[in-house]
């Protein structure tokens, strides 16, 4: 009736979710057992690090016809890892557009299908794109070139994210980030836009979002601004700009709210409507006041040139705006874009740098540039419909979507995919398009080489992606009639975090407490001794791979140190430290994250967590854990260093536990991080290494190294 430990050892060799399974049997005699499956996820050592890079395909340019990516990779990458380079090639064709990966396409609409979740915020983040590819889809008639289940799964995930967004509903109509965070006056305008345009997809009341609609004019002031009492959490959603231009920003977004909130009031001669066009109207004057005086910023511009231009306010108002607007434009060739913004992370350039010719990279723009150009885009659909300032919008915009899905955050990502969506609704191509791309590298087993031929009459043939060894050139030739995208993504995992993107934002990760190790552990993993050599007088043995077995098999002949006995008594738990804080130099779009990766065999105690969300200053807002990860939702960084704190648990005795990773970024501009690793108490956060002689290799690796 009693139960009794059983160990052995299992050594990893490849990042894999592996199965295992033991069964247990009794004797012939008595015939009865048991089984028990389990899985193992086995990660990479060391931490992802992904690189995007965007070329121009074009044909009709006798200088862009042909390019070369380069095959190099970095030195602290982790050994042995088999990583790709993926390269996906688009044609410009109108599913193209919509998204950063051809999102409309077979291979990018499911990068836009996400179930929302989160704060109201990051709710109505991951909605927006939902809706916006799945009214294009309706408006163009195009659901029947895409897999079947598509539809049914976006129209699941749009319900679903209603449903959600109704849980940060006040009684009064308005929304917040949390429920116990004051409502904002920006995100319940965002949520009546969406809705509004939404009406088709998501039913609801109209009830509910005429009383969203009358909330909102109780924020209006008597010049006709509007203000925000409890600003949200992410700055830049509202556009990033502080002192005037804010408030104008502000006010321009709540009149293009306001506008298409107009059709959740299906009387005509209701009192409410007619509040709500006196509320535009007064909104109107205040912003032909500012874009008069002539002080206003290229984002504020923009999205004020859009209003008057969406809501038809008086001509002299429109003119103004609209010349105000052009004299900040900027042009690279044929693209025409806007943007001040000068300086930017290190992965993404400047867009005041063009090419130095068609083969080279397309520079990648931050998110104000991208969102200022889509408003810019919108206006001038309005303006003067599909010409060829609307062209060069749409050509600069459509080559800044990353690899993966969105452009570089939240705002900037919904507002270009409507303003995409909106040009390539009035330019759709009914003449047949061509592009023909080779792409050729020499690899391992010799020259690879692909020859893609996609058009805009076989949505199958719309887009393809291939993958190349990370460290192998690529040769592309271009021919056809037709322009596209080659979008290039290096992932692999690197060993070292001196390249962490944000030397400003800081995090650090301490623990206190103690770890239980199989018998096998309490040796050190770093300063292994051999009694005698392996492999006898072998004169090959020092040249000959040591396996993993092997070293496990050989661990009878090492020195193993002691373990205290006072280990054995104490409970496996330990207690984890987080501390963040800025240098004051950086500025953060307002909710940053941080992701705990625990220690392997620990849990997070829950009642811990539950407690920093419940303290009187709510300095950790929700909290929130995934598999290994913890993490934990902070309203901003402060500039001086604040620490919270959090117990976990053991759950099963180890062997070699690997440092593990920590993360601070700014939740709605991911590539705004800062990242470290942190070792098992009294253990270096470096990497363990196996070593036999003069071979080492880390604990899951593959193959040794001297």
């Amino acid at each position: 009736g009693s139960a009794r430990p059983v160990g052995f050892s299992v050594v990893p060799i490849a990042a894999a979710a592996v199965s295992l399974k033991v069964v247990a049997r009794g004797s012939f005699d008595f015939p009865v057992g048991d089984a028990i499956s389990k899985i193992l996820q086995v990660e990479r050592e060391g931490a992802l690090h992904r690189e995007e890079i965007v070329y121009d395909l074009n044909p009709l340019d006798p200088r862009g016809r042909t390019l070369e990516i380069p095959g190099n990779s970095d030195p602290n990458i982790v050994p042995e890892g088999d990583f790709k380079s993926f390269v996906r090639v688009t044609a410009s064709d109108p599913l193209e557009a919509l998204g950063s990966e051809g999102a409309l396409s077979p291979g990018g609409l499911a990068s836009l299908l996400r179930l929302p979740q989160g704060c109201g915020e990051q709710t109505m983040t991951l909605l927006a794109p939902t809706l916006a590819a799945s009214r294009y889809l309706d408006k163009t008639k195009q659901w029947s070139l895409l897999p079947p289940e598509t539809k049914d799964r976006a129209v699941d995930l749009i319900q679903k994210g209603y449903t959600r967004i109704q849980e940060f509903r006040k009684r009064d109509g308005s929304y917040g980030a949390w429920l116990h965070r004051d409502s904002s006056t920006w995100l319940t305008a965002f949520v009546l836009k969406i809705l509004s345009l939404a009406q088709d997809q998501v039913g609801g009341s109209t009830k509910k979002l005429q009383e969203t609609a009358m909330w909102l004019l109780s924020q209006q002031r008597d010049d006709g601004s509007f203000h925000d009492p409890c600003p949200v959490i992410h700055r830049d959603m509202q556009g990033g700009l502080v002192g005037s231009d804010e408030t104008v920003a502000l006010t321009a977004f709540m009149v293009i709210t306001l506008h298409h909130g107009l059709a959740v009031f299906p009387d005509k001669n209701s009192e409410h409507l007619r509040r709500v066009e006196n509320s535009i109207s007064r909104a109107n004057t205040f912003l032909g006041a500012k874009a008069t005086s002539g002080l206003l910023g290229a984002h504020a511009s923009a999205i004020t040139a859009y209003a008057l231009s969406l809501t038809e306010a008086p001509e002299d108002l429109r003119n103004i705006a609209h010349n105000n607007l052009m004299a900040m434009a900027k042009n690279i060739g044929d693209k025409l874009y806007w943007g001040s913004v000068t300086t930017s992370p290190s992965n993404v350039l400047s867009p005041t740098l063009a090419p130095h010719s068609p083969a080279d990279p397309i520079p990648q723009a931050p998110a104000m540039s991208i969102e200022t150009t889509a408003y810019g885009l919108l206006h001038l659909l309005l303006w003067e419909g599909k010409a060829e300032l609307a062209d060069q919008a749409a050509s600069w915009l459509t080559g800044q979507g990353s690899f993966q899905g969105g452009f570089r955050s939240t705002q900037d990502t919904v507002m270009a995919l409507d303003a995409l969506s909106a040009y390539w609704l009035m330019s759709h191509a009914t003449e047949e398009m061509g592009l023909n791309v080779t792409l050729s590298s020499l690899g391992r087993s010799g020259l690879k080489s692909h020859v893609l031929q996609l058009t805009n009459h076989q949505v199958h043939r719309l887009e393809e992606e291939l993958q190349f060894s990370l460290g192998s050139k690529i040769n592309v030739e271009v021919r056809g009639n037709s322009r596209g995208t080659l979008k290039v993504l290096r992932s692999y995992n690197v060993m070292d975090m001196t390249n962490t993107t944000c030397q400003d934002l800081q995090i650090e990760v301490t623990v206190m407490g103690h770890v239980e190790y199989t018998m096998e552990a309490e040796e050190d993993y770093e300063e292994y001794e051999y009694e005698d050599s392996p492999a006898g007088d072998d004169p090959e043995a020092h040249s000959r791979p040591v396996t993993p077995l092997q070293l496990f098999d050989g661990r009878r002949n090492r020195r193993r140190r002691e373990a205290p006995k006072a280990a054995e008594e104490r409970e496996p738990r330990v207690q984890y430290t987080v501390c963040i804080w800025r240098t004051g130099k950086v500025g953060l779009s307002g909710m940053a994250i941080a992701d705990i990766t625990l220690l392997s065999g620990f849990h997070a105690l829950r009642a811990d967590l539950e407690k920093l969300t419940s303290l009187s200053d709510r300095y950790v807002s929700h909290f929130e854990t995934e598999g290994p990860h913890v993490l934990l939702y902070f309203d901003s960084v402060p500039t001086s260093r604040e620490c919270i704190g959090f117990g976990t648990v053991q759950e099963v005795p180890l062997g070699l536990v690997q440092p593990a990773r920590a993360v601070l970024r700014d939740y709605y501009n991911p590539e705004h991080k800062s990242s470290v690793f942190y070792g098992a108490p009294r253990k270096s956060k470096l990497f363990s290494m196996l070593c036999s002689a003069a071979f080492c290799q880390c604990g899951g690796g593959e193959t040794p190294h001297r």
